[in-house]
């Protein structure tokens, strides 16, 4: 007897973003500055992802006027804390597929940035997501960092974007649901 396997949202998906709110007590930061949140998973090794980093922080700031405030987070501190961050940012530099994540349910602009070698294995499913919502192009790698500019000055649909992120949903909570009520016999052979 096989499991036959089903391709579901990442749970995170599956919560509004005002239950986000509520549950985690997000608050919108109030800012003098435009603000960049920046959120880097495992990206500071080498000097040409630096370079890729530091490009792509620059090309947002001047997007958003120049004078920004960078706020760079370490992955510790609080859960709260880092959704209040994606909540209040101007716009979002991040790899981390649920930096990217929460930019889309926040209606957040982000640019994406990619791992490269023997970590490429990591942009896999922020490939995935980015695919769903029709915005594969806000992702950057040292292989296309020309792209920065193209991506960081397209604009947003959000209402499109929040109409797919529904539909997505959806798949999961429909998942779950026959899941639950078959007694976990879903998908047997």
């Amino acid at each position: 007897m096989f499991a036959n396997g089903v391709w579901t949202p990442d749970p995170t998906f599956l919560v509004s973003p005002e239950e986000y709110q509520r549950q985690f007590q997000i608050k919108r930061q109030y800012k003098s500055k435009m603000k960049v949140f920046s959120y880097m998973l495992g990206f500071v090794g080498e000097e040409n992802r630096r370079v890729l980093y530091r490009n792509a922080v620059m090309k947002i700031g001047n997007l958003l006027g120049g004078d920004v405030e960078i706020d760079e987070v370490r992955p510790f501190g609080t859960l709260s804390y880092w959704l209040s961050s994606i909540a209040s940012s101007d716009y979002v530099v991040t790899n981390s597929f649920h930096g990217i994540c929460f930019s889309i349910l926040f209606n957040r602009p982000f640019l994406a940035l990619g791992f490269e070698g023997e970590q490429a294995w990591r942009n896999e499913r922020a490939l995935d997501v980015l695919g769903r919502f029709c915005l594969s192009d806000r992702f950057v790698t040292l292989d296309n960092c020309q792209q920065i500019d193209i991506s960081v000055a397209q604009s947003w649909d959000w209402d499109e974007i929040n109409c797919l992120r529904a539909a997505y949903a959806q798949i999961g909570v429909d998942f779950l649901s026959l899941a639950l009520s078959s007694g976990g016999e879903l998908g047997r052979d």
